[in-house]
């Protein structure tokens, strides 16, 4: 069901922090500048990856990879998304959809609101009720779920094929030689 709020594409309102804080939904042009900052990060990341004495073509060909990649970084890219497991990707979405109703708040406030895990999980409420069917920070919730309960699954059958090897090799006669 719709709620009025997500019709009207109006703000959701958050307490966080001893404050009333109004989300609104994510804008394309929004998206676009989460998409350029993923892009900023992915080269910014290449270029701290590089020595201090990397030679000119191994700079040339970071850069380059980096280059190539970059344009593939969008909102709904894989490495995008994992970057919003991180409280710089989560504080740069967040700032995006609090931005219009407080520009005077800083990314800093709140990456420091985010780390308060009560006001982290208020504020992805609110981004994921004003963005229903988002494939952003609400896939990044779901998804989070889903791939723990997944590895936990791949560990679990992992310990039984190798219990299952130690049996098989302790049922093997062994060969003694004479």
């Amino acid at each position: 069901m719709t709620t009025r709020s997500q019709a009207a594409a109006s703000p959701v309102e958050v307490g966080v922090s001893g404050r009333t804080l109004r989300m609104s939904p994510m804008t394309d042009v929004m998206i676009g500048e989460m998409d350029n900052w993923y892009r900023a990060q992915a080269i910014r990341a290449a270029r701290a990856s590089l020595s201090i004495d990397a030679t000119e073509e191994e700079r040339q060909e970071t850069m380059d990879r980096v280059f190539r990649l970059a344009p593939t970084l969008t909102w709904l890219s894989k490495q995008a998304q994992k970057s919003l497991q991180t409280i710089d990707g989560l504080a740069q979405v967040m700032w995006l959809g609090l931005r219009p109703n407080h520009p005077e708040l800083e990314i800093a406030e709140i990456r420091e609101m985010l780390t308060d895990p009560q006001a982290a999980e208020a504020m992805l409420d609110a981004f994921v009720l004003v963005n229903p069917n988002d494939d952003g920070p609400a896939a990044v919730k779901k998804n989070t779920e889903a791939e723990r309960t997944e590895r936990e699954n791949r560990k679990r059958e992992k310990r039984k094929r190798k219990a299952a090897k130690r049996q098989r090799l302790r049922n093997t006669p062994k060969f003694t030689g004479s």
